[in-house]
């Protein structure tokens, strides 16, 4: 994120603030309390991780993403059923009005707002 800060994000879900220079945990973001379903599969493994400015990250988690505030350690805007399939990457575009997911089924969808890091709903879908 900057250079006292990293975020990591696990399988199980986790997704962790730590301390660059000591290696300490500082915040946690997500961290489900179940975290396989009953078939042992993951339910929360988060595929991609992306930091948005010095103030949020976005996780792909499942079929949705997630957009959190560092400071707060708040979810500031999820969609957990964005695509059909699990959401593999995304990439954030105009000032952070603008964001385009891709799915492990190759569908893309770019998601808008007037407002900054609000994607309820897609702009465009293929």
């Amino acid at each position: 994120i900057n250079s006292d800060l990293f975020v990591s994000a696990s399988l199980d879900g986790a997704i962790v603030v730590w301390n660059a220079e000591k290696l300490n945990p500082i915040k946690k973001l997500n961290f489900p309390d179940k975290f396989k379903s009953p078939e042992k599969m993951y339910i929360y493994h988060v595929h991609y991780l992306m930091r948005l400015s010095d103030n949020y990250v976005a996780a792909c988690i499942g079929t949705g993403f997630r957009i959190y505030d560092i400071a707060s350690g708040c979810c500031i805007m999820e969609n957990l059923q964005a695509h059909e399939t699990n959401v593999m990457h995304l990439i954030c575009l105009y000032y952070g009005t603008r964001l385009v997911t891709c799915s492990a089924d190759s569908c893309i969808k770019i998601w808008g707002s007037d407002e900054k890091f609000n994607f309820r709903a897609p702009l465009y879908s293929d």
